[in-house]
């Protein structure tokens, strides 16, 4: 967990590495997780932006987002705004978040971004919060003194970023085993 008060958030923004990890629990045996998923889906209480739609190559999530399309945020005229103020906002600030140079990691802006429109920052200033809506992201990034990552991108912006485990926890989620018998 990053920030120090983890505050009751009304989105999740969801980074691609939380897929990858969901996609280790298949739906036939995790039944409820994914369930619970489509219900944030449908809700909107998780969010996932395009980048991210387009960075995930795992066919099972490309076709549950077929099924679930509520889930993915398209991008809109808003939403570029968002993108480039915070691209602006961290080159102003020495804080690049992506390397021009190569392709990796190249949604992170929009999941941060996405955190941000959802809580109707101020476009002048991605700081300063305009109501008391929150939006948090959910990655399984570490924070690292040494390199700007969405954890302290998050930090300096003051949203909630968490790992699926603690996001779990958090929503006092917990899974029971049942054995079927063959």
């Amino acid at each position: 967990m990053v920030v120090s008060e983890i505050r009751q958030c009304n989105y999740w923004s969801i980074d691609n590495n939380i897929l990858i990890t969901l996609n280790h629990f298949p739906s036939d045996i995790f039944q409820s997780l994914w369930l619970k998923i489509a219900e944030f889906g449908q809700s909107q209480h998780w969010c996932i932006c395009e980048p991210v739609v387009s960075e995930c190559h795992i066919p099972e999530w490309q076709k549950w987002f077929k099924e679930h399309y509520e889930i993915v945020t398209p991008i809109d005229e808003l939403y570029v705004k968002y993108v480039s103020r915070l691209q602006l906002e961290l080159e102003e600030n020495e804080m690049p978040l992506t390397d021009p140079s190569s392709t990796k990691n190249m949604a992170d802006p929009f999941i941060i971004a996405l955190a941000l429109m959802k809580e109707q920052r101020d476009l002048r200033d991605l700081r300063k919060r305009t109501n008391s809506s929150h939006c948090g992201v959910l990655s399984l990034e570490a924070p690292k003194p040494s390199k700007i990552n969405i954890p302290s991108v998050c930090q300096y912006y003051d949203v909630n970023c968490l790992n699926l485990n603690d996001y779990m926890r958090e929503q006092g989620w917990s899974f029971s085993l049942v054995i079927s018998s063959p």
